[in-house]
């Protein structure tokens, strides 16, 4: 039972960090171009609960540049970035935990295909933190309602893995469906993230036009 507990205790605090740091709207992100710096310290805050998962870092200035020289977020606007850029990089430092380089890329452009980036992001800024209180109330409920038993933590963490695994083999299988996996892009974020020095720009960058 004291097992029990605990692990209630841990959903509890992991559902109180999740309303504590809730990734802002799009309405809520800096108005003002940003550099570098600026823009890693404010992703180190809006990506707190994920501080768990960190290996080393979640964003360097190194994965950044590599996102940019593959295409795979838009290029700053001399050296300053703007909310636009903040929304790519909240999307991929949470997916890259669970799909690879080539979903997510393809993910946002089959986004942007019927929507805008603000949209888009709204959109998935509301569904993570859904998507966790749903989680955190389901485990809880077991954990209240159901007899103590060894079991009963294994079935839950199990039911969590099951739920990661089949959602990216889903989501997975829709994209490729869709055909538009960018076969230039590496695999996984391994080698744009590991081997930096490695990583070759693109022929094509994106570019946000220049405010006048």
């Amino acid at each position: 039972m004291a097992q029990l507990k605990s692990i209630k205790d841990s959903f509890l605090s992991a559902a109180m960090q999740s309303k504590e740091h809730p990734l802002p709207t799009y309405e809520q992100l800096p108005t003002i171009e940003l550099y570098m710096d600026q823009v890693i310290s404010l992703m180190y805050n809006y990506l707190a609960p994920f501080s768990p998962l960190w290996e080393n870092s979640i964003i360097t200035r190194s994965m950044i540049n590599n996102y940019v020289k593959l295409h795979i977020m838009p290029a700053p606007v001399n050296k300053r970035y703007r909310k636009e850029h903040l929304c790519y990089l909240m999307i991929i430092c949470i997916l890259k935990q669970t799909l690879p380089i080539r979903s997510i890329v393809a993910l946002i452009n089959l986004g942007l295909r019927h929507s805008t980036i603000e949209n888009l992001y709204n959109s998935f800024a509301k569904n993570y933190s859904l998507l966790i209180e749903n989680a955190v109330d389901s485990a809880i409920k077991r954990i209240d309602g159901e007899e103590a038993n060894g079991d009963l933590f294994t079935d839950i963490v199990m039911i969590m893995s099951i739920s990661s695994a089949t959602g990216r083999f889903l989501c997975e299988s829709i994209i490729k469906e869709d055909g538009k996996i960018d076969p230039e892009l590496p695999v996984d974020f391994a080698f744009v993230e590991k081997d930096p020095g490695k990583v070759k720009k693109k022929k094509k960058l994106p570019r946000l036009r220049s405010k006048k």
